[in-house]
């Protein structure tokens, strides 16, 4: 009997292997749908390359539709597995480049920092920190009266004269 000689190739689902078992069972006259389910469950726990599918169908004495129900999740788990093999092997190909680029990142973004501050006491940082926002404020300032800069180039010390100096266009804040 072509039936009982037929095996799972080697990368065939068993869902394929069933249509060939089903396909040569027809040509075996095995009469009812039952008796045939129960044949190509004894050729798959004979025949099927995936040992743990076998060994868990003896196990658990699952009928046939069991036996192709977990044959599904465990082909689609492998299938998701050697997805994200392939997506990591991908990944670690880019890898060196990326690690470049973050490195580089990094360094620029903490290059203004003296890595002998960072181990002095937290006051110290804490005045560092004040002082750099201070000249970052001052920056903003006006040189004439010392208010925020004006975008509009109006300032309020035009035409004005300084009461500390006497200097005009100024204020005695700034002087």
């Amino acid at each position: 009997m072509i039936f009982m000689q037929l095996s799972q190739y080697k990368g065939e689902t068993t869902q394929t292997y069933v249509v060939r078992l089903r396909e040569a069972a027809a040509d075996c006259g095995f009469g009812e749908a039952a008796v045939i389910n129960r044949r190509i469950r004894e050729q798959i726990l004979m025949n099927c390359n995936n040992i743990k599918l076998r060994q868990r169908a003896m196990e658990n004495d699952w009928d046939l539709n069991n036996v192709l129900q977990q044959a599904k999740l465990m082909q689609d788990s492998i299938s998701q597995i050697d997805d994200m093999k392939s997506r990591k092997d991908i990944q670690v190909k880019d890898e060196p480049d990326n690690l470049h680029q973050i490195n580089k990142v990094r360094t620029r973004r903490y290059s203004h920092l003296n890595h002998s501050n960072l181990r002095n006491d937290g006051q110290q940082n804490k005045n560092q920190a004040e002082r750099q926002r201070q000249r970052k404020d001052a920056s903003k300032e006006c040189q004439y009266c010392g208010l925020e800069f004006h975008k509009n180039g109006r300032c309020p010390a035009r035409g004005k004269s300084c009461r500390k100096c006497g200097e005009m266009n100024q204020f005695a804040r700034v002087c």
